[in-house]
């Protein structure tokens, strides 16, 4: 199977004429979707509008109020689950970009 990157920098999801990191792991539409339903506690303009990396230390070290308080999911510590749910977010995104069978999954 063919693992060239590809010729088009649009997003495999949903798209968008360009896929940088921001977009991959917090901003495309199904990404964005997917983490909202993973915790209530997301307050959108705290969660989606910092530099990516603030989102990224806020979210691993717990720091933003929306998710302090020990928040969980799936009896997992936030921080615990965020930083697996990002790498789920690339591992999809590639099986996405080179097997065009792969399905993103609905929940």
């Amino acid at each position: 199977m063919d693992r060239s990157l590809g010729s088009s920098a649009a997003c495999c999801k949903c798209g968008a004429r360009v896929e940088d990191m921001s977009h991959a792991f917090r901003d495309c539409r199904p990404t964005k979707l997917f983490l909202l339903q993973c915790s209530t506690s997301i307050i959108e303009e705290a969660f989606f509008y910092m530099s990516s990396k603030d989102w990224v230390l806020d979210n691993i070290f717990n720091t933003l109020n929306n998710i302090s308080n020990a928040v969980t999911y799936e009896n997992l510590p936030w921080n615990l689950f965020f930083i697996h749910a990002l790498w789920f977010l690339w591992y999809w995104r590639n099986l996405r970009k080179f097997d065009h069978n792969f399905r993103w999954p609905s929940n």
